[in-house]
């Protein structure tokens, strides 16, 4: 019998690494030389499997083990073991399998309850042999095999010398789940999965150890890597890349992963999970998802050095796409990062968009040093919010690599003279919990429309190169209801906590309520303790609350006028206590506008004099003409 390999591709045991793999005639404990090759020159007792499960021969060279009789086939823990025949810990992988070589093509048959496959070219034909799987209610391994199936078996290249696409593709088009066995495969096309409920599943993804994940390098100088265009896709467990000439290109459509459906109304790409994956040197954007997604989740997702943007999420607008049915909305995006990608972290939303993406929530996102290509960013943030109901807790939003010339991975990149700014929202109702702000220029402006935004106890700092925001979140006065709580400890990295506009707006600084006056630099101030004011020309300026008002005098002083700063009298519905703070024989005079006051009403329309026994506290409420009223 001629010489014919065990399998089409390398085996692989990648839980059995330093094991020894041993051949022996069928049915017996008769050992059976392998050759190296279909020539039989070569021979060997045995192959030891190296750390990622390939067999290799004593000079550490991958190999196919050929066979010319029937054989069985195990591994052995150890060496000794193996040249000592002990099969007491050893396992059995292959019983009675006999090889044959007909017209080029493989075909291996199997007994006792083992596979029978036929291998025609690189699609399995067959799978024939019964068995029993206790508890799972599987009788034979065709059943198991309907479940999934592996590139490899379509002669998909797990070392990355030859190109995988058709392989990959052809396993893909099966409609089963497909298994992408440890190693390196190279793509020249986009792999796209129109099967609802399809998986890839991957070794692993974000591993620094190639020989601990799989890699997926595309060569494509447009389009995806991978696209899916069917509900409840499933990708897990890989490292994406690119080849230098794609790497290179400018394609629109360069995307790592695009989820979205086809270009035709009422058509989704729903339930969408992406997990342990790592996207690098794409072309346009990490991962896009477009039209068409209701539901969905990503987690361990890191996109690095991609020409554009980390992650967008929009209603097909940023792609182009013309029906707009369903932006995404109900997702969650947990433990994901965007490093160093020359356009925005994270786009969600996109300018233009007629369906508004909502209802995403981000736990522990990261947006580590983008937006540093000028001609790829939308604006220099880390974050564009056109969302509604964004909620992301305990983000981490720095950019401490602003001023490098080159990225962590060696690519080149434009050093910033200025590093950016945090979060741009311009939509309503997001909510920021426990952010962390560094080396960053302002945490969160909240554009035009950026209704109900929340801020909850964010932690602001300088970061590695000493970045000082001059005001750290900025709220318009076209907002309305903002509300934030800070911890003023936690607030390292600004001059200023808020610059706020907004008259409907309010915040909490330690504990100490504030509320905003449509002044740039005032809000005023609901305190418990009073706050010293003195009467100055006759006019109280102070944004507090509660007062202990003092004059300039030696004995007396008069108040004809109450007001927060000059241009700014009051606003309707705050009030003021003053508190007389001056000495025994100290009187302040306070003046109705009927006995020379400006802006000031008392209960029976005559002046007030306040002493340290008489009258000594006084409330006051600002009405609709902005004038203040004793009650």
């Amino acid at each position: 019998m001629a010489y014919a390999q065990i399998s089409n591709i390398i085996p692989q045991y990648e839980n059995y690494p330093n094991y020894w793999l041993k051949a022996y005639e069928a049915s017996t404990t008769t050992p059976l030389s392998m050759a190296t090759a279909s020539d039989g020159l070569t021979l060997a007792s045995k192959f030891e499997i190296n750390a990622q499960g390939f067999p290799v021969t004593a000079g550490a060279a991958l190999v196919i083990p050929y066979l010319n009789a029937p054989y069985d086939m195990w591994l052995f823990p150890t060496e000794a073991e193996a040249d000592a025949n002990d099969t007491g810990s050893a396992i059995q992988v292959a019983d009675n399998i006999s090889p044959s070589v007909t017209d080029g093509n493989n075909s291996w048959t199997g007994t006792n309850d083992f596979v029978s496959i036929t291998q025609a070219g690189n699609a399995v034909v067959d799978v024939t042999t019964e068995f029993t799987t206790e508890g799972t209610g599987e009788t034979t391994i065709g059943e198991r095999m309907a479940k999934f199936v592996m590139v490899t078996d379509f002669g998909a290249d797990p070392l990355g010398v030859s190109d995988s696409t058709t392989a990959i593709q052809a396993a893909v088009d099966t409609g089963r789940d497909v298994y992408f066995p440890l190693g390196k495969y190279l793509t020249t096309a986009t792999i796209t999965s129109d099967t609802e409920g399809q998986a890839f599943i991957g070794v692993g993804g974000n591993g620094n150890d190639a020989s601990t994940r799989t890699e997926i390098e595309c060569s494509a100088t447009s389009g995806a890597v991978i696209r899916y265009r069917k509900r409840s896709f499933t990708m897990q467990g890989f490292k994406i890349t690119s080849d230098a000439t794609r790497f290179a290109a400018s394609p629109t459509d360069g995307h790592g992963i695009w989820g979205e459906a086809e270009d035709a109304v009422l058509t989704q790409s729903s339930r969408p999970v992406l997990r342990d994956i790592w996207i690098v040197e794409q072309p346009s954007t990490g991962v896009y998802l477009g039209g068409g997604h209701e539901y969905g989740l990503l987690d361990t997702v890191t996109v690095q050095d991609c020409k554009t943007h980390g992650f967008v999420f929009d209603d097909g607008t940023y792609g182009g796409r013309t029906n707009k049915d369903v932006a995404p909305f109900e997702m969650e995006v947990n433990r994901c990062r965007a490093f160093e990608c020359g356009g925005n972290a994270c786009l969600v939303g996109y300018a233009g968009d007629s369906d508004i993406t909502r209802l995403i929530r981000f736990v522990q996102f990261e947006a580590l040093g983008c937006a540093w290509d000028s001609s790829e960013r939308i604006s220099h943030h880390q974050i564009i919010d056109r969302g509604i109901q964004i909620t992301w807790d305990m983000v981490d939003i720095e950019d401490q690599q602003y001023g490098n010339a080159t990225t962590s991975g060696g690519n080149s990149r434009t050093a910033q003279a200025n590093p950016s700014a945090g979060v741009d929202s311009y939509r309503d109702y997001s909510e920021f919990k426990y952010p962390y702000f560094s080396s960053i220029t302002e945490s969160l402006n909240c554009n035009v429309g950026g209704n109900g935004i929340k801020v909850i106890n964010p932690n602001i700092a300088l970061g590695t190169y000493g970045v000082a925001q001059a005001d750290a979140i900025v709220i318009p006065n076209t907002v309305e209801d903002f509300y934030g709580e800070f911890n003023s400890s936690r607030i390292t990295g600004a001059t200023d906590i808020v610059q706020n506009q907004s008259v409907s707006s309010k915040y909490y600084i330690d504990g100490v309520l504030y509320k905003g006056i449509n002044n740039s630099t005032l809000d005023f101030k609901v305190n418990d303790t009073p706050e010293t004011g003195t009467i100055s020309s006759g006019t109280l300026d102070s944004t507090s609350s509660k007062i202990s008002l003092v004059g300039e005098g030696d004995t007396t002083d008069t108040l004809n006028r109450i007001r927060y700063a000059s241009g700014f009298n009051g606003r309707e519905g705050d009030e003021m206590t003053l508190i007389f703070g001056g000495g025994s024989s100290y009187t302040i005079t306070i003046n109705d506008v009927t006995t020379g006051g400006t802006n000031i009403r008392t209960n029976d329309g005559t002046a007030i004099s306040m002493t340290s026994t008489t009258r000594s506290i006084v409330r006051f409420m600002c009405n609709a003409s902005l004038e203040w009223i004793e009650i």
